[in-house]
């Protein structure tokens, strides 16, 4: 490194004033660490402060709110005062439930159902609309839609039969049981009904009910929202139409982005497909649910 040259004697004053220059930048940067130190404590005292402000705040508010109740219990009595605050419950989740992302894009009526059905689905059935028939009453009648599967379905185990869809819009909060009890019904008077399809006479396997609750984006926010008493009363009602060959069609996912479909009878599942980024798959479940008629004492 030297080049065959001598050394230079040392410097002390060199030595010296590197010794000085270490010890400012030492405490220059001790002076920064405290400075650092203390933003931070009085960041943490602040939003202690607010937070202890903001339960306070909360304390405050859920006593005036029970000083409320008290005097409405012992103004009006206990009966009144709860079916009152079970109203504005009601009311208050339905606001927050419907104001999240997640349900906003959303089934608006049968016709919004029917143009998705016929879109989404034909990759899979052969889809006849709006067919006429006649009941084992003699009275004529028109279902949504009747059904046949695809060769490839055929091929992964479902029945090659003819199926009928009714297509319904449940609201929620207008004529809800009265709606629901009617579609199920008609559903399952299709299944003793003779269709006129493609110039010949058929008659149903079975029938399925299509709806804004046949997805599962909608099952979910009635299930764990102030609607979840709904949920029951479907639940119960497809239990029990299960029992005379009527089914869901569900859909897994919402409208906007939907991961597959079931045909499901009850709680169990008849055939299913579940869909993937770059595959389809089909899985046969049981198909003894389309099967089994179920008259008399079962």
């Amino acid at each position: 490194m030297l080049n065959g040259n001598s050394p230079k004697p040392f410097d002390s004053n060199i030595a010296e004033v590197f010794c000085k220059r270490i010890k400012q930048a030492s405490e220059y940067v001790k002076i920064l660490w405290n400075e650092q130190n203390e933003i931070e404590r009085t960041l943490q005292i602040q939003e202690g402060n607010i937070l202890m402000s903001a339960d306070k705040s909360f304390d405050e508010a859920v006593i005036e709110v029970n000083q409320f109740i008290n005097k409405m219990k012992a103004k009006f009595g206990g009966v009144k005062t709860v079916t009152t605050l079970k109203n504005q419950t009601v009311i208050l989740q339905k606001i927050v439930f419907d104001n999240q992302e997640q349900y906003k894009c959303r089934f608006v009526d049968e016709d919004q159902l029917t143009e998705w059905f016929k879109t989404k689905l034909t990759s899979y059935f052969y889809i006849y609309p709006q067919v006429k028939g006649k009941h084992s009453s003699g009275k004529e009648v028109i279902i949504d839609f009747i059904l046949y599967p695809n060769q490839h379905l055929v091929e992964d185990g479902f029945d090659a039969s003819y199926f009928g869809v009714e297509v319904k819009f449940f609201n929620l909060n207008k004529n809800f049981r009265k709606k629901m009890s009617r579609g199920i019904a008609q559903a399952i008077s299709y299944n003793d009904s003779q269709f006129i399809l493609q110039n010949k006479n058929v008659e149903l396997k079975y029938s399925l009910i299509f709806s804004n609750l046949s997805f599962m984006s909608e099952r979910s926010k009635i299930k764990n929202s102030h609607d979840k008493q709904r949920y029951h009363e479907w639940q119960g009602m497809m239990r029990l139409a299960n029992h005379l060959k009527v089914g869901n069609f569900e859909l897994k996912g919402t409208k906007e982005e939907y991961q597959g479909w079931a045909l499901k009878f009850g709680d169990a599942s008849y055939f299913s497909c579940s869909k993937s980024k770059e595959e389809v798959f089909f899985y046969l479940s049981n198909s003894d649910l389309i099967e089994t008629t179920r008259v008399g004492n079962f």
